[in-house]
This record gives C-alpha cells, structure tokens and sequence, in this order.
C-alpha cells in the first residue's frame, strides 16, 4: 500500500504521510499561481528523467516567462526547473504528455492565438521544438499518443471545438505533419484520461471569457464555442470510433463564480473501467461515477455511482 501522497493546494505542493499522519509544503509555485491544470507522472521515456513534472498555470496576460518544473523519483523533496518559455511565447502551460514512441514530450500550451500551441520538448529540454502554434485550432488540453498517430481535443470558449487526428509526424529542422479534423465538438476540452487503448475526454461549459470580469462571474450566458449547457462525456478507441457515453445538464448556478460544469479524471491504471468526478452538474454533483468498458463493442456502461464522501475513505 502507498502511504506517501502528494497533492497540490493553494498555491503549493505538499508532502503528506500516511503512516505518521503528517504533511508539509514541499514546493511553493511562483507568485499569482494556485494550481497547475495537470501534474504529469513520468517513467520510461528515453531521454527524460523519471519523475513527477508539471508546467506553470496562471493567467499571464503579459506573456512573460512559463517554466516547467520536475521532481525525480529518485531524489525527494526537491524540485528543479528544468524548462523555461522565454517571454512573448505562451501564457502558461495546460498539459505536458509522455510519448514512448516518440522519445519526447508533448507539451499543451494557451489561450491567446499567438500563446497556443502543441510543442516536442526531446532529449531532457535540450530540444523544444513548435508543431502546431498560433491559432484557437491549437488550443489544447487533452491529447492521446499511439503508436502511428496522435488525437487532441480543442479547449477553446471563443470558436468551434472539435477533434483532430495528427499524423505523418516528420522531425526535420522544422516539425511537420498532417492534420485532419475527426469530429466536431460541443464545447470545449479541458479534461481527459487514458483507460487502455481509450481516449476519455469530457467537454465544458463555461462562459466567454471576453467579458468584463464581473459580468463574467455572475453570467449564465455560455460562449461562442459551448453549444449547449450540457457536460458531454465521451470515449474514442485507436481506430477514431467515437461514442458519446453521456450528457449531464449544467446546473443553474453562474460558471464563473461557482465553476464551470465538468467531469474530471484521477490518473488510473485500470483498463477495463473509468473514474468520472462531477463538478456543477443537475445530477452527480460531486459525486464519482463509475464505468464500464466492453471492450467487445467499444462501449461503455455506467456501472456503479458513489457519494464523495465515500470515496474519500
């Protein structure tokens, strides 16, 4: 049984032992930063070391500096830049996804046009290289790899979000590839998971971010790029077929000020069954849902629901 956790909070990461029931800061993220979008787990790719690595969150509307931080497995408590986007690059970093095949890193990075993008980080950062940049098309939070290709999901409020499949992935000076649309999306992706061969991903929904803030706090108006005020849940196998598994209705409450209607993913290792957490939905408010995969249709089958409170223990 694992009794060493670490979690992020209010503007850290801390260290938590179970067995003597204490907890410590460990790492202080930089100023104006509570939490990253997502903390990435990283063993077996060749050229990284092994670790736990996560990208600097926050607003960073002036562009200024986004560094990428990781703590070895082998060396504890501490933590290391290892990456920094130069100013005028980026805001800030949504995901980081280890590639096996590829010996790299994919590195996710938003919001405005010319901050998102797709980017090969090989080689422990020694070479960071853009694939796709510069357009809301590239504004990502959610990406699969497999073996001959790879699909992300769009995370944008402003335009029309959609699936796409990336293929035929060239490395020389520049990166190139091929890239075709597989499906359209009705709204936003900021969260995913892989259970096996699956790729699932929910969709958001939230406001236009182009509002004053207040407004955008107290609005129920959803934006440009969020089709209906329902949390749809859906699962892709490697081969693109694409079924949607569920649609729970936002609540009434404004997204802004009480969060945006979601359903979020713990990493997993299972293959054959998937961990769904509610957030600002009618029914399921948090609430863990789980579900079945068959992997003989490439379906899934809502199996069991537990309180939150239950699942803590």
């Amino acid at each position: 049984m694992n009794t060493i956790y670490l979690f992020s909070m209010s503007g850290g990461i801390y260290f938590y032992d179970l067995q003597t029931k204490t907890i410590k800061l460990e790492h202080r993220f930089k100023k104006g930063m509570r939490n990253p979008l997502r903390i990435t787990e990283l063993e077996n790719v060749q050229g990284f070391t092994d670790g736990i690595y996560y990208g600097e969150y926050s607003f960073n509307k002036e562009l200024k500096d986004v560094s990428i931080f990781m703590r070895s497995f082998k060396i504890k408590g501490q933590w290391e830049k290892v990456y920094t986007f130069q100013g005028k690059k980026i805001n800030h970093i949504h995901a980081i996804i280890p590639d096996k095949y590829r010996k790299c890193l994919w590195i996710l990075t938003g919001d405005t046009d010319e901050g998102s993008g797709i980017w090969m980080a090989k080689e422990n950062f020694h070479i960071v290289k853009p694939l796709l940049i510069g357009k809301q098309q590239y504004r990502a939070c959610a990406l699969a790899v497999y073996e001959n290709h790879l699909v992300f999901c769009t995370d944008t409020p402003l335009e029309d979000n959609a699936m796409y499949l990336i293929s035929d992935i060239k490395e020389d000076e520049e990166l190139t590839c091929v890239i075709d649309k597989v499906k359209d999306l009705p709204g936003p992706c900021i969260y995913s998971t892989m259970a096996g061969q699956y790729f699932v991903f929910s969709t958001s929904v939230e406001p236009d971010p182009c509002m004053k803030r207040k407004r955008y706090l107290l609005t129920r108006k959803i934006g440009k790029g969020v089709k209906d005020r329902y949390v749809h849940l859906f699962c892709v196998d490697k081969l693109l077929n694409i079924h949607e598994i569920a649609a729970e209705k936002k609540d009434l409450l404004p997204m802004g000020l009480f969060q945006f209607g979601t359903i979020q993913f713990p990493k997993q290792k299972e293959q054959e069954k998937v961990y769904c957490y509610f957030n600002s939905t009618v029914r399921y408010e948090g609430q863990w849902l789980e579900y079945q995969i068959k992997f003989g249709n490439n379906m899934l089958g809502e199996s069991q629901n537990y309180e939150e409170e239950d699942c803590r223990d």
